[in-house]
């Protein structure tokens, strides 16, 4: 939060800079909401005096906090060419236009400033098209950015890859994650064993926290890597934390993993 705080509304950066420290603020946010859903941390709130260990909202913001890291890297550290990188910023203004304005078509169509964002929106799609590096993809992948399909062009496995994790840990730490927010059959039977205060309900929690300070960890690395002044901020417990985490999101990479599982 004290790094959010001071690189908040600056003046004279760049798109990537200011959009990194948006998402940044995210995820100290969504931080402080997964916290108070985990018993054992200071932020925890009951609920009027009724036990309630919510695991499925604490896995739901774990995933968010995984999607938000992702992000954040996409923006402030991934590597591209002045080319891509152009049509990364261009790709995100316009899928923010598209969402606006698909909102306002399905929602209000008689809204008195549809016509504003839908020329907005036709506008960046010109600019979309026109684009240098639009026009390397294939058809079929121009088609789906241009219904609004994504609005990054590196997937999160590639992003986790370049960012020094794990593909098989992210995989399995976001499957497991999205089964509760999509709250698909197998969250269901896992809630329906999950008791509060139970003995082996605090070691799942635990789980969620382990995965959630890893992902956090390498977002402050990453983040004052974009902001190399707030270096300075960084405790050496901090800097040891993600010293520590950069080797666990390696996973299967490490020595100890390959030792184990002959």
């Amino acid at each position: 939060m004290i790094l959010s705080s001071k690189t908040e509304g600056r003046g004279g950066v760049s798109w990537r800079e200011q959009q990194a420290s948006l998402v940044f603020a995210k995820l100290c946010v969504t931080c402080i909401s997964f916290l108070r859903l985990i018993p054992r941390s200071s932020f925890f709130t009951s609920t009027k005096g009724l036990n309630i260990w919510d695991l499925s909202s604490a896995a739901s913001l774990a995933r968010n906090i995984i999607e938000s890291y992702c992000v954040l890297y996409y923006i402030g550290r991934d590597k591209s060419s002045d080319t891509e990188h152009e049509f990364r910023e261009l790709l995100w203004e316009y899928h923010d236009a598209f969402e606006r304005y698909e909102m306002l078509r399905t929602t209000l169509p008689s809204s008195a400033n549809i016509s504003d964002i839908a020329a907005l929106f036709e506008a960046l799609k010109v600019l979309i098209q026109n684009s240098a590096y639009f026009n390397t993809l294939s058809a079929g992948y121009q088609k789906s950015l241009l219904d609004g399909k994504d609005f990054k062009i590196v997937s999160n496995v590639d992003i986790c890859k370049h960012a020094g994790i794990s593909e098989r840990y992210y995989r399995s730490e976001y499957k497991y994650c999205s089964a509760f927010a999509h709250t698909a059959p197998f969250s269901i039977s896992q809630l329906d064993a999950f008791r509060a205060g139970a003995p082996d309900a605090e070691p799942i929690l635990e789980h969620l926290v382990q995965v959630t300070t890893g992902f956090l960890t390498v977002a402050i690395r990453d983040y004052v890597w974009i902001f190399p002044d707030q270096t300075s901020e960084i405790t050496s417990e901090v800097a040891d934390c993600i010293k520590y985490w950069e080797q666990i999101l390696r996973w299967e990479k490490l020595p100890e993993f390959k030792t184990y599982n002959e």
